[in-house]
């Protein structure tokens, strides 16, 4: 017999080569029931042949809601199966908003929890269907979309869609990296760092990152129960030709980052083993330490604001001065914050991408919190402290002993004149009881 291969997709093909693009209008749907009648929906995308995206309109004053909940009756009802079972996303529209969501498959749950809206740069949500279709629906995105940022994650036997603050995110360090990629060598260690707020999915948005055209990406962790914790995740992501690599110990890590097999090309490990290697006898590595910096090497750390402001990093970057270096974080270090004088952007460059908890609160994306107000010191006690500091006494009757310390002293404690916050009156910011509170519970 004959041996045939059939290439039916190819998702680095985008907007040339052999993909072909189609739009399918209504559809025609068969039922699993014969009880049942044979439907008919709005809009299909095809590539090369094969149904990715099915999108259900509504038209104007009718929400979203019915249209997503049609695509549940529908998938409910068995029509998405055969040649329909390939639809990777769906998309719910009406004129004035839309989201989209991965197929969970025939037997899966829809969770509107994972029903998203697009949105730009900037975490503001897209919903005009314009805006939507020439943003998310278009080529090459609708693309990019269905070959590089869907993940079937095997622990829980989902198809996931990423959110759009993720997809930027990946995107801006792919680029960084693209860039990179004709002079390696240039000693410029500062990739940049994504700020995504704690909950916003960064293990999955630093997966997606790290699916990288380099020789080794390293993620790093800074303790063993998130190394854990992120290997499990790394090799649920993973598709089946790719391997994600655990370290028991130094001598394990630098067998598998001077190895030129592609197994071991993306690496979970941590910090300190990492950082364990520059510290090893050279005359004992040398050779392996010569090899391993000849590669192209990304370095992506998680937590970003936990322990790489010692000497640790330090002695990374000394290591590995081809390396280039990412971080992710929920929390950067500001100059408000500063550690050591250094701040995320002086320790791995430039923001990013920005997602802060505001905009996950906003979008359901993370929870919300309860802004009771419970208060740690008293504003009597605090309004004191602040006076006394101000009059330059110790204690009220040495600011009554003095009637300079004791003007000072009064002033402070009357609310008409010092109130205890800060305001702008006229233009020009008049300070308040809280501005003259010190940093120190920053310093942490």
């Amino acid at each position: 017999g004959k041996e045939v291969s059939l290439k039916i997709y190819d998702r680095q093909e985008i907007a040339y080569g052999e993909s072909r693009y189609q739009i399918v209008q209504q559809p025609h749907f068969n039922t699993k029931s014969p009880i049942l009648n044979d439907r008919r929906g709005d809009l299909m995308l095809l590539i090369n042949g094969m149904p990715v995206i099915h999108i259900e309109l509504k038209r104007s004053n009718i929400p979203v809601s019915d249209a997503y909940n049609q695509i549940i009756k529908y998938s409910h009802e068995g029509v998405f199966r055969g040649i329909f079972s390939l639809i990777q996303v769906f998309v719910a529209m009406e004129p004035e908003e839309a989201v989209y969501f991965a197929n969970p498959g025939e037997d899966g749950v829809f969770n509107p929890a994972f029903f998203f809206h697009w949105a730009d740069f900037d975490n503001v949500p897209i919903n005009e269907w314009d805006k939507v279709t020439a943003g998310l629906l278009n080529i090459p995105m609708a693309h990019m979309l269905i070959g590089f940022y869907t993940i079937a994650d095997t622990d829980d036997n989902l198809l996931k869609v990423m959110r759009s603050y993720q997809y930027y995110a990946a995107v801006g360090i792919a680029n960084i990296v693209a860039e990179k990629k004709s002079h390696w060598d240039d000693k410029k260690q500062l990739g940049g760092h994504v700020w995504h707020t704690t909950g916003s999915g960064k293990t999955m948005t630093s997966f997606k990152a790290a699916q990288l055209d380099a020789d080794k990406v390293v993620f790093l962790v800074d303790r063993k129960e998130l190394g854990i914790q992120s290997l499990k995740e790394y090799r649920s992501f993973a598709t089946g030709t790719e391997s994600v690599q655990a370290t028991e110990n130094t001598d394990v890590l630098i067998s598998k980052l001077k190895s030129p097999d592609s197994d071991n090309t993306l690496i979970v490990t941590s910090i300190q083993k990492l950082s364990n290697i520059a510290r090893e006898d050279v005359a004992n590595i040398e050779a392996d330490l010569k090899i391993i910096q000849r590669k192209r090497m990304v370095i992506i750390i998680d937590e970003c604001h936990r322990s790489t402001f010692g000497d640790m990093l330090v002695d990374i970057k000394n290591t590995f001065k081809n390396a280039l270096i990412f971080g992710f974080t929920g929390t950067p270090i500001q100059d408000l914050n500063a550690k050591k004088d250094s701040t995320t952007p002086t320790i791995f460059g430039d923001e990013i991408h920005r997602y802060t908890l505001g905009d996950g609160i906003r979008d359901k994306n993370v929870l919300g919190f309860d802004p009771y107000m419970v208060r740690i010191y008293d504003d009597a006690d605090i309004r004191e402290k602040v006076a006394l500091s101000k009059a330059k006494a110790k204690d009220q009757a040495d600011a009554f002993s003095d009637p300079k310390k004791e003007k000072v002293y009064l002033k402070y404690m009357d609310s008409s004149q010092i109130k205890m916050h800060g305001e702008l009156v006229n233009g020009k910011y008049v300070k308040g009881i809280e501005d003259f509170v010190p940093n120190e519970q920053y310093q942490t």
